[in-house]
């Protein structure tokens, strides 16, 4: 079933009417708004852990809240869908969510102007990065060592150490998916044309502070599934 179809079809144009602009890609489907310099974000993407369903989230800053959060009637915390028809009803739920009580929310989380995080690729990093690598035996060309990147951001980490994160899960893509390093003026470095796509970007120190916010939730590993897969269905 084309998701990509029916997102487009469903969500764009309601969400335009909000000021949020769509940004798509091969694993999931994003939409943008700024507001005073401070960037809103909706986000969908396929579960990991249900055949036929998508989770979808908004996030402010270091906050972020899923659309069943303001569904008392459900459990799953994924729109499950068997068809076409169900497919568009949880769609719709999400546009009504998104009107009633989103909107609501972005207007209650209050966060300054985010600062771009620093180049981790800069030379001025290469001691900080190495000696990290070295302590948490994190092995570059193993995508097992993400676990140990998760493990790591269930605890208290410092800056130099989120950095660090970033640089490890970026590179192990990397090496398992390909692509190349580049660096953002807003999101710092980032790896593009991954599995050769032009579309297939990986924003490493964003997820990472994603995953922060609800290591619960989320995972590296989450991510990277999502990563991998997408560059499967390409080949």
């Amino acid at each position: 079933m084309n998701i990509t179809k029916y997102i487009e079809e469903i969500l764009v144009d309601r969400f335009a009417q909000f000021g949020f602009k769509y940004e798509k890609s091969d694993f999931n489907w994003t939409f943008i708004r700024e507001i005073g310099g401070v960037k809103e974000y909706i986000e969908i993407e396929k579960s990991e852990w249900y055949k036929n369903a998508i989770r979808c989230e908004y996030r402010k800053g270091t906050s972020s809240r899923n659309t069943i959060a303001f569904l008392r009637d459900r459990i799953e915390q994924v729109h499950v869908y068997s068809d076409e028809t169900t497919l568009r009803e949880e769609l719709e739920s999400i546009v009504e969510v998104t009107e009633k009580f989103a909107m609501d929310w972005f207007e209650t989380i209050k966060v300054g102007v985010k600062s771009s995080p620093d180049n981790f690729l800069g030379s001025e990093w290469n001691i900080t990065i190495q000696s990290f690598i070295s302590e948490n035996n994190i092995d570059l060309n193993n995508p097992q060592s993400i676990l140990t990147l998760d493990n790591l951001l269930k605890k208290e980490i410092s800056r130099e150490d989120i950095y660090s994160v970033s640089y490890c899960f970026g590179e192990i893509t990397r090496h398992h998916l390909g692509g190349e390093w580049d660096v953002h003026s807003e999101d710092g470095p980032f790896i593009k044309n991954i599995a050769g796509s032009k579309e297939m970007t990986l924003k490493p120190y964003n997820l990472v502070m994603k995953t922060m916010v609800a290591p619960n939730e989320l995972s590296l590993m989450y991510f990277f599934e999502i990563f991998k897969n997408a560059a499967n269905e390409m080949n």
